[in-house]
């Protein structure tokens, strides 16, 4: 199988790996959190906490997986090697090249990943994955232009990463019969709609339960 390598196939391929570097970043504890930080009020165990962040921890190798075998196909597209991809056909070409698609998917994850980044620089020591007492109230940097810039971050560059890794006609079409993936549009964004209302009703929860905290404090 000929493998042609040109400059629009390695920078997206770049692009990709840069997006799910990003991702892992913006999942890492910035700070580790001492146990006598925790909220006694808090209804969730330090055992429940460790079991989250193994599911988290789950779901950032599962991204970087998809993300290595999305950048192969990307050096081989349109003709990936049949063993690595039975059903090359069923791949939306939109996701393996430079596109409109995957230029807004990606640029989303960077921007925005990085967004959620640079919070945890301006927060530095007290920005946990964990509710604590707030021991000071930022109202500079990112701060000043959004209340909740990490979260803001997090929430999108998530919807655009499932947008861009696990849509039906992407890397799974590879193992999957046409006829499904020609009719399955509708799980694309049903895919979506669960991810981002999932993740809007998380962060919903853990910003009331900040301001609560913030109340007391």
């Amino acid at each position: 199988m000929d493998l042609s390598l040109n400059f629009s196939k390695l920078s997206l391929s770049f692009a990709c790996i840069v997006s799910a570097y990003l991702i892992k970043l913006a999942w890492t504890p910035p700070n580790p959190v001492a146990k006598g930080t925790f909220i006694p009020s808090v209804k969730y165990s330090r055992k429940t906490l460790i079991r989250f962040w193994r599911v988290f921890k789950l779901f950032r190798y599962s991204d970087i997986t998809c993300c290595v075998f999305h950048c192969i196909l990307i050096l081989f597209f349109p003709s990936p090697p049949k063993r690595i991809c039975p059903n090359a056909d069923n791949l939306a070409p939109s996701l393996f090249t430079w596109s409109p698609y995957s230029s807004l998917c990606l640029s989303t994850i960077i921007v925005f990943c990085s967004i959620r980044l640079l919070a945890f620089k301006e927060l530095g020591k007290d920005f946990t994955f964990h509710l604590t007492k707030p021991k000071r109230l930022n109202t500079s940097g990112l701060y000043s232009i959004i209340q909740h810039p990490s979260y803001t971050g997090v929430v999108l560059s998530n919807a655009a990463n499932t947008m861009f890794l696990y849509r039906i006609d992407g890397i799974l079409a590879c193992f999957l019969p046409g006829w499904i993936v020609r009719q399955a549009w509708w799980a694309n964004w049903t895919l979506f709609l669960v991810t981002a209302v999932i993740s809007a009703y998380g962060t919903t929860v853990r910003v009331k339960k900040e301001e609560d905290r913030k109340s007391v404090v």
